[in-house]
Order: C-alpha cells, then sequence, then structure tokens
C-alpha cells in the first residue's frame, strides 16, 4: 500500500487537520504527475511536509496506538515493527450493542490471511470488569468473531486455542484482542464479522459483560493492505499416515504458513459408512466425514537460527487435538480439502527462514 494510501486511511480514523493531509497528498501527486526540473525541490518540500506531518502523528500517539499493540503481541524487534508498519491499516469500524462498542481498530493482510485488533469499552467509560473482580482470568466473545463472507473462514494462531482479550486488568476501561481469518478464495474487498455473547471469566464462574449477551455485534471491514504472501511449492503427492495427499499450494508470508491439500487415496460419498480401526484394536464403523484426515500431516517453519515452529496440530483448554486449520467436503468432486496452519506466534521476517517442511520434504524460502 502506498503511503499517501495509508495517511489518507489513517485520517479517516484519528481525525489529523484535514487540509494539510490533503495538501500534502495532493503536492506529492502533483509532484509526481509533472516530473519538471523544479521536481527535487518540490520534492524536497513534500518530504519536510511528510515529516513533519508523521513527528506530530507520533507525538500525539496517533500511529504507534495500533502498532504499538500489535508489537506487544507479535514481536518488538525493529524488523518486526519495520514490517507491523509496512503490513499494518487502520480501520476504525465500529458497532454498538447494549451499551457496549466494539471497534476494528486496524488490521494486518497478507493477501491469505488477516490479523484483526479488535478494542471492546463501554459507552459510558465505566470498567468492562470492576476493579475489585476477584478470580477474574480473561475476557471472551462467547460466540464469535465468526465471518459473515463467503470463502473467508477462522483462522487459528500457534499455540493459542482460544481468543480472547489479552493483558487484560480488572478495572480497565478498554480491552483489545486479535482475531485471525483466512481466504480459500480471491481477497473480497470487504468482510463481515459476527460477535456474540461479551464473558467475564473467573475461576470459577462466568459473568456476561452485557445485559442482553446475545445481541449480535456486527463489523463490515474493508480489507485493504499489500499482499505479501509468496506460493512456494504446490502439485507434489504426498503419502503421510496410509493415506495420499496432494499439496495443492504452500504459502508463506512474515505472518502466517498455510498448506492447501486434496486427499486423494480415498474417494466415497461423504455420506458412505467404512470401518475405521479403534487405537486398542477394535473396529468401527463411522461415516466418512468422521475420519480424522490430515492428522499425520506434519507442517513445521524452520528458520535460519535452526529453531523449528510446529503448525500441524493444536490442543484445545480441554486438551483435545485436532488439525491445525479446517477440512472441507468439495460435494462437485466427492473429496476431502484441508488447509492447514495458521498465524505465527511472531511477525518473521521472511529473510529469517530456512525453509517450510511438509512432511520431511523441505521447500526453501527465498
Amino acid at each position: 500500500m502506498k503511503l499517501e494510501q495509508k495517511l489518507k486511511l489513517a485520517a479517516q480514523f484519528e481525525q489529523p487537520d484535514p487540509e494539510m493531509m490533503e495538501a500534502l497528498i495532493t503536492r506529492m501527486e502533483e509532484v509526481e504527475a509533472k516530473r519538471r526540473p523544479f521536481r527535487l525541490k518540490s520534492v524536497l518540500i513534500a518530504t519536510v511536509l511528510l515529516l513533519a506531518l508523521v513527528g506530530t502523528a507520533y507525538a500525539i500517539g496517533w500511529i504507534p496506538a495500533w502498532t504499538g499493540r500489535f508489537a506487544g503481541i507479535f514481536g518488538e524487534r525493529d524488523g518486526q515493527k519495520k514490517l507491523i508498519e509496512e503490513m499494518g491499516v487502520p480501520l476504525g469500524v465500529s458497532s454498538t450493542a447494549d451499551g457496549i462498542t466494539i471497534t476494528a481498530e486496524s488490521m494486518l493482510n497478507d493477501g491469505r490471511t488477516m490479523v484483526v485488533l479488535l478494542s471492546a469499552k463501554r459507552e459510558d467509560g465505566a470498567p468492562l470488569v470492576p476493579a475489585d473482580a476477584e478470580g477474574f482470568e480473561h475476557l471472551v466473545f462467547g460466540d464469535g468473531p465468526n465471518s459473515e463472507t463467503p470463502e473467508v473462514y477462522r483462522a487459528q494462531r500457534a499455540k493459542e486455542p482460544i481468543t480472547y482479550f489479552a493483558e487484560y486488568h480488572p478495572g480497565e476501561e478498554e480491552a483489545y484482542c486479535f482475531v485471525y481469518f483466512e481466504t480459500a478464495g480471491s481477497l473480497p474487498q470487504e468482510i463481515t464479522l459476527s460477535m456474540r455473547e461479551l464473558e467475564a471469566w473467573y475461576a470459577d464462574h462466568t459473568e456476561p459483560i452485557a445485559d442482553y449477551t446475545w445481541i449480535p455485534w456486527k463489523l463490515k471491514i474493508p480489507v485493504q493492505g499489500a499482499e505479501a504472501a509468496q506460493k512456494i511449492a504446490g502439485g507434489e503427492t504426498i503419502e503421510a499416515g496410509g493415506e495420499t495427499y496432494q499439496l495443492e499450494g504452500l504459502y508463506v508470508s512474515p505472518i502466517s504458513v498455510m498448506a492447501d491439500y486434496t486427499v486423494l487415496s480415498a474417494r466415497p460419498s461423504a455420506r458412505k459408512t467404512v470401518v475405521k480401526k479403534n487405537e486398542d484394536g477394535t473396529e468401527a464403523e463411522v461415516t466418512w466425514h468422521e475420519m480424522e484426515y490430515g492428522l499425520p500431516l506434519r507442517l513445521k517453519v524452520r528458520l535460519k537460527d535452526g529453531q523449528t515452529i510446529d503448525l500441524s496440530t493444536i490442543t484445545d483448554n480441554n486438551g483435545i487435538t485436532n488439525l491445525m486449520g479446517r477440512i472441507q467436503v468439495d460435494e462437485a468432486l466427492d473429496q476431502y480439502k484441508i488447509t492447514q496452519g495458521g498465524v505465527l506466534q511472531e511477525i518473521i521476517p521472511l529473510e529469517d527462514i530456512d525453509c517450510i517442511i511438509v512432511c520431511g520434504h523441505e521447500y526453501p524460502v527465498s
């Protein structure tokens, strides 16, 4: 995304001086269009104005408000902060229900995976959870956020089985959380998210934050940001756990790694009854959609420093391990389609990644 586009988007949300903003962007566009001998002088003037504007923005907390929150969760090293600033886009889309406003503050988008920063606060400015609350653990949505946009699905973040408002403490007036989505098709111009039941989780019970917990918050979010995900493999056949898969595509970016597969080894109807062996050696009849395809697939990221990140499976709060990703039936082909992987724990510059490993096969990242 061009700098002037980012400034315009940020201006809509944070309201810097609109005349100064438009004058700066117009001047930059004129300089680019004319390309006359005095262009250097014009560029210098525009640059000085831009530096003054950005400097003022940083001074009043305009730009770091969302970049700082991303950095606090996804990494604060210089290279990580630079990627946040390059990929991040301010949003400022809100929805209010029962006196609580949910706002989509900003987004990171690599063209395949989206990370959205949400905030929650009461309209009257009161704390979401009383300062004297004892045994408080987490602030969460009981339902959602869910995508209402076709072919946009919830994604997962490594080692994060449940999405909650990070680092919220009783007595604070505002809370923040990150939610993750990925698209199976072309990137839409807008995604619609809905969520219900904002709850406070305590050590021994749960309390609703809103009086009417089933009133939904709905956000229509414009999809902005430059595409950064690279496809580094596709078309290979892979054997795992006695099954045959075709690797349709392997995608990597600083914020995510995703692999798409098709199950090739069996093509019964999704409703056909088959026999499956249990761990104790006994046999049971199950339907095709109940079979645990995908669990033998191993997806790992190896960094140049030797560290390995496993994106194969994820274990929930109840100790149940599932594929990190999703499995769907392609009705037309009567096949299973599998997407594995998700959002990385930290933002990782691509130059720090050595390779992606799929079931022992190494795919270098350039």
